[in-house]
């Protein structure tokens, strides 16, 4: 567990200095659907070997996606308008998948959680933050995921 704080920690510092670097990122994206039996998930192509059926993403327009699994992945999301606030609706998406919260971050505004969960021998460990600076505004969440 003291190794998945310190990457915690790590991770939760690269999704804020993250979200400060796309504060001045358009929102762009095709808008073209992208298939996934657990999210509405549209915009940028979400990697292949994502896994999309143990890690909930939040419903929205995907601004950026990138990474692979031997390096993790990076996602920065548009929540859908009206739906309410982005990062309690991504935390809520974790925890009702079994994620358990390790530590929160707030930073100049920005605040970030990581969370993790085991199952069948597989940790995947996810940073999910957001900035009231980013392109989206406050509805826009962040991203940081990696399996061990």
């Amino acid at each position: 567990m003291t190794g998945w704080i310190g990457r915690g920690v790590a991770a939760a510092a690269m999704v804020v200095i993250g979200a400060g670097a796309l504060a001045g990122c358009g929102g762009g994206g095709d808008k073209s659907s992208a298939a996934s039996s657990s999210a509405q998930i549209a915009g940028a192509p979400i990697p292949a070997d994502f896994p999309r059926e143990d890690v909930p993403l939040l419903d929205g327009l995907v601004q950026s996606a990138g990474g692979d699994a031997a390096d993790g992945w990076n996602f920065t999301i548009q929540g859908d308008a009206g739906s309410g606030n982005a990062l309690a609706n991504s935390e809520k998406k974790l925890e009702a998948a079994g994620y358990t919260r390790n530590s929160s971050a707030t930073q100049g505004g920005a605040k970030v959680d990581t969370y993790t969960r085991k199952r069948d021998g597989v940790t995947y460990y996810v940073s999910v933050g957001a900035t009231p600076n980013a392109a989206g505004g406050p509805n826009s969440v962040f991203y940081q995921v990696s399996k061990g």
